[in-house]
């Protein structure tokens, strides 16, 4: 059962430093929150650039059909982002509660010192605390 707690604590430890890692890569060229943003304003952006987005005054002199695509894609963006950063936080919840339970079932493991008593007929074996296991042949 120790066994089972240290691999826990050791996955809840790495996994978070493992998910920055993934994450950062994703969040460096998407800017799903400034795209919605920059939509909603009608100011030409300082700096331009299409890269992070068009305004609604940009769009007013597209295509009707051009505009509408584009506004569901970013809010398909807006939604995917938003929705990709709740499963992190979540994530980190959960990586958290797993700490949380690894760091407590380790410590009742410590503190337990319970040991196995082999007796000389099977199925008698008890767990008794701080008892050292007969000797052999007994």
């Amino acid at each position: 059962m120790r066994a089972f707690f240290v691999i826990l604590l050791v996955v809840s430890i790495v996994f978070p430093f493992y998910s920055f890692m993934r994450s950062v890569g994703d969040f460096a060229h998407n800017q799903w929150k400034m795209r919605s943003e920059r939509l909603q304003g009608t100011t030409l952006p300082e700096p331009p650039s299409a890269h992070l987005g068009l305004t609604a005054g940009q769009l007013a002199g597209l295509d009707e059909m051009i505009s509408s695509a584009y506004k569901d894609a970013v809010y398909d963006g807006y939604r995917l982002g938003n929705g990709y950063e709740r499963l992190s936080f979540q994530a980190l919840g959960i990586d958290a509660l797993l700490f949380v339970a690894s760091v407590i079932g380790l410590r009742r493991c410590q503190g337990l010192g319970v040991q196995q008593s082999r007796c000389t007929e099977p199925g008698d074996d008890v767990a008794v605390p701080m008892r050292k296991p007969p000797a052999p042949g007994r």
